[in-house]
C-alpha cells in the first residue's frame, strides 16, 4: 500500500540493505573517479548515522550507489517489507510498501504520455520487487510448535537459535535479511549430538549462531579444521553496528571468506569488552581448543581489539585452555581504529593498521599517532587507501591484512 505524501523514517534494515549493495559495488568498481564521488556521499552518510538522521543516511547511500554504477530506479526511495520472513506453512506472505523520502522533482515539465510511461515503469518495478520479497519468505510446517519445543530444550545452542529465529517471525524487524533456509537447517543441526557437530570431517562451510552470557555472535565454520588446535579469528564491528556486519557488509563478507578458505574459524560477536572472552568460553564448551587467536576490529571494534590485546599481554596468558581469560592474540588487524595509542607491549605481536585517506578528522589524528608509535616495531605494518573513507576501508584492505598475517605467522 502506498501512502501518498507521507514518508516513513528508514530503519536499520533499510540502511543495511543499502550497505550490502554498496560493499558489493565498491569492490567491483575500480574507476577512481567514480569512487571519489561515492566517498563524499558515504562520508556524509556516516556523519548522518551518528547524528541519528537515518533519512539523510539513506539518501546519501543511494547517491553513493548511483556513483558506483547501480542502475537508476524509480523506486529507490521506497521500502518493500514482508510482515515476517519466517512464517508457518499455513500462512500467506504479506508485503507492505512505503516511501522513505521524496524524490527530486523532474527537471523538465512532463507531457501526459511521459508521465504515464514513468508511472508504468514504476509499477513494473514495484511488482518485481514485491515478488522478490515474497520469495525471501521461508515457510515451515508447524513453525510455532517447533519453536516452542526449542524454547524448552536443555541444549543451549537450540535455545540460542530459537531466540534468533523468533526475530524473523511476526512483530519484529531484523537488521539484515538472512537466508532463512540455511539458518533453519543450522537450527535443526544444533539439536544433533555434540560429537557429530564437532566432527570436522563432516562440518560444512556454513553459518552458525551462538550466545555466551550476554554476548551474541555469528560464526562461520570452515570445511575442515583441527578441533584440538584451531586457528580462530574474532572480528569486532564498529559503533552502531552488529555481529552480522562482518558477514553481510564490510566488503561483502570478505573477512569471513578469507578466514574460512584458510581453514580458520571466523567469529563476529557484539563488540564489548567481554566479547573475545565469551567467544573463547563458547569454543571451550564445544571442545574446541584454540591454537592461534587472531583479532580484527573496525572503528570502535578496533579500539576494543587493541584494548584486549594490551591487557592480555600485561597478564601474559599465552597458551593452554581457553578459560575465558585474556588470552594473548597471535596477530591483530585494525581498520580505522577508534583509539589514539596502542599498548607498548603490542610490539611483541604482529599488528596491521589500515585507514582511508578520506577518514573523518575525529579519528584521523589518533590513527596517525598509532602510525608514528608503531613505525619502529619489527612486526608492525601501516597502510593507507585512497580514495577511501571510514566504511569501505575493510573492503579495501582485508586481503592485505590477511596476507600480512600469513607472512607473520605462516600458513597452517
Amino acid at each position: 500500500m502506498l501512502v501518498g505524501g507521507q514518508y516513513f523514517a528508514p530503519d536499520r534494515l533499510d540502511l543495511s540493505q543499502r550497505l550490502i549493495e554498496l560493499d558489493r559495488l565498491w569492490m567491483k568498481q575500480r574507476d577512481v573517479k567514480k569512487r571519489e564521488v561515492a566517498v563524499a556521499s558515504i562520508s556524509r552518510s556516516v556523519t548522518g548515522f551518528f547524528s541519528g538522521n537515518n533519512r539523510q543516511v539513506a539518501i546519501e547511500l543511494d547517491q553513493a550507489l548511483l556513483a558506483l554504477g547501480t542502475k537508476p530506479s524509480q523506486i529507490q526511495n521506497q521500502r518493500f517489507r514482508t510482515k515476517a520472513l519466517l512464517i508457518d506453512a499455513e500462512e500467506k506472505p504479506e508485503v507492505n510498501n512505503v516511501f522513505l523520502y521524496p524524490l527530486p522533482a523532474p527537471t523538465k515539465v512532463e507531457t501526459a504520455r511521459e508521465k504515464e510511461n514513468r508511472l508504468n515503469r514504476m509499477a513494473d518495478e514495484m511488482t518485481r520487487e514485491t515478488n522478490r520479497q515474497i520469495k525471501l519468505v521461508t515457510q515451515v510446517p508447524s513453525l510455532y510448535v517447533l519453536l516452542d519445543k526449542a524454547r524448552k530444550s536443555e541444549n543451549l545452542d537450540v535455545r540460542a537459535w530459537m531466540r534468533r529465529l523468533k526475530t524473523y517471525t511476526k512483530g519484529e524487524t531484523p537488521e539484515f535479511e538472512e537466508n532463512l533456509n540455511e539458518e533453519w537447517k543450522a537450527f535443526i543441526r544444533a539439536g544433533e549430538p555434540r560429537s557429530k557437530l564437532n566432527d570436522s570431517r563432516s562440518k560444512p562451510a556454513s553459518l552458525w549462531y551462538g550466545e555466551q552470557g550476554p554476548t551474541r555472535f555469528h560464526l562461520r565454520w570452515p570445511r575442515g579444521f583441527d578441533s584440538k588446535n584451531a586457528t580462530v579469528v574474532v572480528a569486532l564491528h564498529g559503533a552502531g553496528g552488529s555481529p552480522a556486519m562482518f558477514l553481510k557488509s564490510y566488503g561483502a563478507g570478505i573477512c569471513a571468506s578469507e578466514a574460512t578458505k584458510r581453514g580458520w574459524i571466523f567469529m563476529s560477536p557484539d563488540s564489548t569488552g567481554r566479547a573475545v572472552r565469551d567467544c573463547l568460553l563458547w569454543l571451550e564448551a564445544h571442545e574446541i581448543k584454540v591454537g592461534r587467536l587472531i583479532l580484527l576490529g573496525h572503528s570502535m571494534g578496533g579500539g576494543v581489539a587493541a584494548t584486549y590485546a594490551g591487557k592480555s599481554l600485561a597478564t601474559n596468558v599465552t597458551s593452554g585452555a581457553n578459560e575465558g581469560l585474556d588470552r594473548k592474540p597471535d596477530a591483530v588487524a585494525l581498520f580505522a581504529p577508534a583509539t589514539q595509542l596502542l599498548s607498548p607491549s603490542m610490539d611483541q605481536i604482529p599488528t596491521y593498521v589500515a585507514v582511508g585517506k578520506q577518514e573523518m578528522m575525529m579519528l584521523a589524528g589518533g590513527i596517525q599517532k598509532i602510525r608514528n608509535q608503531g613505525k619502529d616495531w619489527a612486526k608492525f605494518m601501516y597502510e593507507e587507501s585512497d580514495p577511501c573513507e571510514h566504511l569501505m576501508i575493510v573492503a579495501d584492505k582485508a586481503k592485505a591484512a590477511y596476507e600480512f598475517i600469513d607472512r607473520q605467522l605462516g600458513k597452517k
